[in-house]
């Protein structure tokens, strides 16, 4: 400092007018002595890091005009140094190693798998010529390459400001051509994902593989190290916490949302303190409408649907049901004139419409019935539940969601569907046993809502939910049972999952993570808890917050991409998944296809869709 000083003042005037050595044997520009401007020095090291990127031409044509100038001016000396210099160039640009014979722009992106790791090696290429190298290692655990792909060339393509006309890549994965087409809009320009098989560009996948294999075994002795430490930091978070067990499932929970639209929940897991990718679940929010902005409930959802897997088993709630001397089946014919009486005195709320005994499962207590819903099946074999109803002297106790979940295990392939008043606020009742909402529900109980509506023109269009098939699966990951929740988020969302369980009635060790000082709350204290410094238990918990809001950032980005890239053929009628996906495949963006001609469009679709299609686009 002291020396700088005496060069130069706080104002940055010279104080020292005398050149230095470098620059009195040609080797500076003098910029202390004011020998150069600024500007003109920025500009020349702009030109050297260009040099140094690849970018060559602009300097070799300054060097042709500075030759051309020293010859003129009779330096033929300087000439001789400007013409080696240009030869120089000449030669790197020839003897480039890696290159593209057509001098194209592109992103290679090798990818290298151990049994708990993984690497991605992105080469950039511009102007035929390698640049530059970037490492990133992948969260989770991928069990293929294409696995890896599909997770991380999403979150790369979103994070590039440069992103070349074309990627290659060793394997192919399911959204490439989603992934390609969204890229396509984002750019304005069309980018395609290359498999190579042969040629240059597999050379250079090779050389990408070879490098991300090298650097994952670079890494696999700091990640051994790692894991060593993380039996201490189960450990710790044990003791700390005061945990009953040491906390070999712990599941960490993320709300993400883009200003209330495309809600979704994250669940990650860590077995043995290491991400279990392939127990990772995320959840697209049922009960919050588009534009709502409700962390608490999004969570409260959320934790729900994940316990419920922990909580109901009808099997058995059907034993402690019958304990408190309620019995269920199908209603007898017996039964017909009671069911038609309970339907009339309640018909503000039960449609009589075609009521058939045979349609409906029953509740019974001392010989009465306490509870009642029905199955119909309109036209199309659409499956609807309907007519639920529970005695006022028993609500309170899930008895109705018994009822229907009774009638929905008996069910394995079908989809069922469910038409709720708007003002009922039933959405979340249903979708606590797992129906959700439909953006395109059947024609037949679309007209239905609109007929409804027009008889009764004070009521407002009926909510239509499903449940899908897979929602009676057993799920191996949501069926085991957590050591430790770890939520997202401070005194406000620790409270939401307490709701959560304490609707659910099920008990589990629950901590929150807040994100502003990293501070973790527990039930029952109004104070963070105190972490030693540096404690490995706290570091282990902050991975798992972070990997969860990746995970549900990933998901939501996943969702609006599919959103963005498919609405618009999405409104073709007749034009389905995989005709879109043969569009798109094709022409690249919605824009591509509609400025296609009749004659390219109708080699993937036919007459009636053209017509459909001109109309939509």
């Amino acid at each position: 400092m002291d020396q700088c000083n005496r060069i130069t003042n706080h104002e940055s005037r010279v104080t020292n007018p005398k050149p230095c050595l470098e620059y009195q044997i040609g080797k500076c520009n003098g910029l202390c002595i004011q020998a150069v401007s600024h500007e003109e020095y920025r500009r020349r090291i702009d030109l050297v890091m260009d040099f140094f990127k690849g970018n060559r031409d602009a300097l070799a044509k300054k060097a042709r005009e500075l030759m051309a100038q020293a010859a003129a001016d009779k330096k033929f000396e300087r000439a001789a140094k400007l013409r080696d210099a240009l030869g120089f160039m000449e030669h790197q640009k020839e003897g480039q190693i890696v290159s593209d014979p057509h001098g194209k722009d592109l992103d290679v992106i090798g990818v290298a798998l151990s049994n708990n790791h993984s690497v991605a090696v992105v080469l950039k290429v511009r102007e035929g010529k390698m640049i530059g190298e970037e490492k990133f290692p992948l969260q989770g655990q991928p069990d293929s390459i294409a696995e890896a792909l599909d997770a991380f060339l999403p979150q790369y393509a979103e994070a590039q400001t440069d992103l070349p006309p074309a990627i290659v890549i060793s394997d192919d994965f399911p959204d490439r051509v989603l992934l390609e087409a969204w890229c396509t809009s984002r750019t304005g320009r069309r980018l395609r994902i290359i498999v190579p098989e042969r040629g240059k560009k597999s050379h250079l996948l090779d050389l990408a593989v070879t490098n991300a294999q090298e650097k994952l075994r670079a890494q696999e002795t700091a990640w051994e190290t790692a894991a060593r430490n993380l039996e201490d930091a189960l450990k710790g978070l044990q003791d700390i916490l005061k945990l009953p067990a040491l906390p070999k499932r712990i599941e960490g929970y993320d709300i993400s949302h883009l200003g209330g639209t495309e809600t979704v929940g994250s669940m990650v897991v860590m077995e043995n303190g290491k991400p279990a990718n392939d127990q990772y679940r995320s959840f697209t929010l049922r009960t919050i409408k588009e534009g709502e902005v409700d962390d608490y409930k999004s969570l409260r959802e959320v934790l729900k649907r994940r316990l419920r897997h922990l909580t109901q088993n009808v099997r058995l709630e059907e034993i402690e049901w019958k304990k408190r001397g309620i019995s269920f089946g199908k209603a007898r014919k017996g039964e017909a004139k009671a069911i038609e009486e309970i339907i009339t005195e309640n018909s503000e709320i039960l449609s009589n419409e075609n009521i058939d005994y045979r349609q409906f499962f029953i509740a019974r207590k001392d010989n009465g019935i306490i509870a009642l819903a029905r199955l119909v099946e309109n036209p199309g074999k659409v499956m609807e539940i309907k007519s639920v109803w529970v005695d006022k002297k028993e609500r309170g106790q899930k008895l109705g969601q018994f009822v229907v979940r009774k009638i929905l295990y008996g069910i394995k392939k079908e989809k069922v569907y469910v038409i709720i008043d708007p003002q009922s606020q039933l959405e979340e009742y249903y979708g606590d046993i797992g129906f959700r909402h439909v953006h395109e529900p059947p024609d037949v109980l679309q007209k239905k809502t609109e007929q409804f509506c027009k008889e009764h023109p004070e009521a407002k269009l009926g909510i239509i939910m499903v449940r899908l098939p897979s929602e009676g699966k057993t799920d191996t990951s949501l069926s085991a049972r957590p050591d430790l929740l770890v939520i997202d988020g401070g005194k406000g969302q620790l409270s939401a999952a307490l709701d959560a369980m304490e609707m659910m009635q099920i008990a589990l060790p629950v901590i929150g993570l807040a994100k502003k000082q990293e501070e973790v709350f527990i039930p029952g204290h109004k104070d963070p808890v105190i972490f030693p410094n540096e404690a490995p238990a706290k570091y282990l918990l902050m991975r798992l917050r972070d990997e969860a809001h990746r995970f549900s950032n990933r998901h939501r980005e996943k969702r609006l991409k599919h959103k963005s890239v498919g609405s618009a053929l999405d409104e073709i009628p007749g034009v389905g998944p995989l005709t879109k996906s043969e569009l798109l495949k094709r022409f690249g963006t919605v824009t591509g296809i509609r400025e296609a001609t009749d004659e390219e469009l109708m080699t993937i679709i036919n007459a009636g869709q053209l017509k459909a299609l001109r109309e939509a686009l």
